[in-house]
């Protein structure tokens, strides 16, 4: 009896052991904008230039010599701090954020609501000196104070934009902002990068930021860089943040390569499949699991492609078996994108080539995945 129920343990130790070997955890360290190379180093996302009663902090100082055209401010932490606030207002609220993003953002938020706004909004502004010559400078230590900032000279070009030529404006630089760990509060350096485009239409601004964090993940005793990138710098990661792998150790991320892909998608190496288990809110780690193969089959160049079945908008039902020996294009799109859809009516010239094109919507919770 004794020796069965020692059998027994054993057992379940092995089983707990392999089934901890199925997933790691990665810590993860600030990047430089130069460590590692990306197809696109930058996340963009649109501005507008604030209106002097509509800033949101107090600049101390401002630039001497130099004509203000427009002043620019990138809300990032205070956005969640303002959440923190709202959620915990009432336990209906603070129960339905628990659900659709789970405990440890909710830990997170509690965290932030007992300290003070954190300083993560950078200033900037556009200046032009006495010959109309155009500058722009960031509020690199965050200070308040815009006088003791370099003064950044615009490149300029021209580019194609939704087919009109366009003149661009572009400067790049570093701002640092505090960066909250769990525990403390530190400065952590970002990278930034203004664009001005005049169109036909008037100006569109951007303000694009590259926040990036890396460590190493293990695949059959073989060790890789992965790299993730934020699309502000923010202590959590969200749907539209892309991960990165350098398969060949290059110190940098190839398309063609590598791995480069959204942070939610599963990804194939050596023939298993992997995916993103869990995310720190504080951006301290990752976990990475193996997954079942076959609830998530390997995806890869070279590979048969897992056969499926699932019902399409139009409610017929569609099995990838059925097309075998076929050229079969599965698009994945976002209705609420004009693009998307003007691609999809670009592709379909090709079905009288003998292209199947089957399209999907896609607008799922990214929370949900992790959870599943």
């Amino acid at each position: 009896m004794r020796l069965h129920i020692a059998w027994l343990f054993a057992v379940l130790f092995l089983s707990f052991c392999t089934s901890k070997n199925d997933e790691q955890i990665i810590k993860l360290k600030s990047a430089g904008i130069d460590s590692i190379k990306t197809p696109d180093g930058f996340s963009a996302s649109r501005i507008r230039p604030i209106k002097d009663k509509k800033f949101k902090e107090k600049i101390n100082s401002y630039p001497k010599n130099y004509i203000i055209e427009a002043f620019y401010q990138m809300p990032n932490l205070q956005k969640d701090y303002a959440m923190s606030k709202r959620v915990f207002k009432s336990n209906g609220e603070k129960e339905r954020y628990r659900k659709d993003f789970g405990i440890k953002k909710l830990k997170f938020l509690e965290l932030l609501k007992k300290s003070s706004p954190y300083d993560c909004m950078v200033s900037s502004c556009l200046v032009k000196d006495k010959h109309g010559n155009e500058f722009f400078i960031f509020d690199r230590n965050n200070d308040e104070d815009l006088s003791n900032d370099p003064v950044l000279k615009l490149r300029k070009g021209f580019t194609l934009y939704w087919g009109d030529t366009v003149q661009t404006l572009s400067v790049e630089g570093t701002a640092d902002v505090e960066y909250f760990d769990g525990s403390k509060i530190s400065n952590k350096t970002i990278d930034l990068k203004f664009e001005r485009l005049l169109t036909n239409r008037g100006f569109k601004d951007k303000m694009m930021v590259n926040s990036r964090a890396y460590g190493t993940i293990n695949f059959n005793n073989k060790s890789f860089t992965v790299l993730l990138s934020h699309l502000k710098p923010c202590f959590d990661y969200y749907t539209y943040d892309f991960m990165g792998i350098d398969y060949n150790n290059d110190g940098k991320i190839d398309l063609e390569s590598d791995y480069f892909q959204q942070i939610y998608l599963p990804f194939t190496y050596d023939n298993t499949s992997y995916r993103v288990s869990e995310l720190d809110p504080f951006g301290r780690y990752i976990k990475v699991k193996k997954c079942d193969p076959e609830k998530t089959p390997p995806i890869a160049v070279g590979l048969p492609a897992p056969d499926f079945s699932v019902t399409t908008m139009d409610s017929v039902q569609f099995h990838l078996k059925d097309y075998r020996g076929h050229y079969v294009l599965i698009g994945f799109w976002s209705c609420r994108s004009a693009n998307c859809i003007s691609q999809i009516g670009e592709m379909y010239k090709y079905e009288k080539q003998g292209l199947h094109i089957i399209n999907f919507s896609f607008f799922e919770n990214f929370s949900s995945r992790l959870n599943d």
